[in-house]
């Protein structure tokens, strides 16, 4: 936005300006950066191949707005993940759990979990989310259905560092937290991130972070269970530019369900006697 000016009658007054210059006619909400005028959709796609692929984003410290674009097929995955600036000051997560996408905080003062008004998210379609969180109240936006909350804490005051598509290395979540499945990282594209008004340029970050599991790129999955790749009837499940073989109720496992369990016998007369002999 350049330039925004309101005119009635003989006044005309420059908003932006006056908002620059702190005017008493003009309150300012949020953070809002002046004379930073940058083109929010020149940074280039990703895609998230695998679940252990993280980017961190530096300098996330007094979180006002964030925006982002993704779209996957994955029921499951974490977005976005921070961490509060000390111990007692939680975290912040968005997320996908059983194919809704969710603003989950704790930033000391009790647990504020959000789910979007949007339906299911993992439709490989393309979906638009927001955050603003201004004062103590914000709003979690997902393909323009606003969902308003309020906490306590006034800032969303992280630790510094944003992490994009799930845990950093260095973070152990505490075992009193107990929000998700955090363990599972998100797999899919993800696009136009924006952090307080500032472009990142998330391709460019995996590069420099040497993170091998990111594709420089957002294309349409393409299916991968026609193929039966499943053994000993194991099920596929088609993921985004992948598949998962679930091998619950066979008697195999491993990535495709061709690795044989380990079977114990136990004699019962060795077992008797040696319950015998320990008592």
């Amino acid at each position: 936005m350049k330039k925004v000016v309101y005119t009635a009658d003989n006044v005309r007054l420059d908003l932006v300006e006056l908002a620059i210059r702190k005017h008493d006619l003009i309150s300012v909400h949020g953070k809002v950066l002046f004379n930073r005028c940058e083109d929010l959709r020149s940074s280039q796609p990703i895609t998230f191949m695998t679940e252990n692929a993280v980017i961190s984003v530096p300098g996330v410290r007094d979180l006002g707005s964030i925006q982002f674009q993704f779209r996957t097929n994955e029921p499951n995955g974490l977005l976005l993940y921070g961490v509060g600036i000390d111990r007692n000051n939680g975290i912040f997560i968005i997320e996908i759990l059983d194919g809704f996408i969710y603003f989950v905080l704790d930033l000391g003062s009790g647990l504020t979990k959000v789910k979007a008004l949007t339906g299911p998210v993992n439709d490989s379609s393309l979906h638009f989310v927001t955050l603003e969180h201004t004062s103590g109240a914000g709003v979690f936006t997902v393909d323009r259905k606003p969902q308003h909350y309020n906490i306590s804490a006034l800032k969303l005051t992280l630790k510094g560092e944003l992490y994009v598509g799930g845990i950093g290395d260095n973070h152990k979540v505490s075992d009193a937290i107990k929000y998700s499945r955090l363990n599972r990282g998100y797999v899919g594209c993800m696009l136009h991130l924006v952090v307080d008004g500032g472009n990142v340029d998330l391709a460019a970050l995996a590069m420099e972070q040497r993170q091998e599991g990111v594709g420089r790129y957002c294309r349409s999955s393409t299916p991968h269970c026609m193929s039966q790749p499943c053994h000993h009837r194991g099920v596929c499940q088609e993921g985004w530019n992948r598949y998962t073989c679930s091998c619950v109720n066979t008697n195999y496992t491993g990535d495709t369900c061709r690795e044989g369990m380990s079977k114990y016998t136990f004699d019962i007369c060795l077992y008797t006697c040696v319950c015998v002999c320990y008592f």
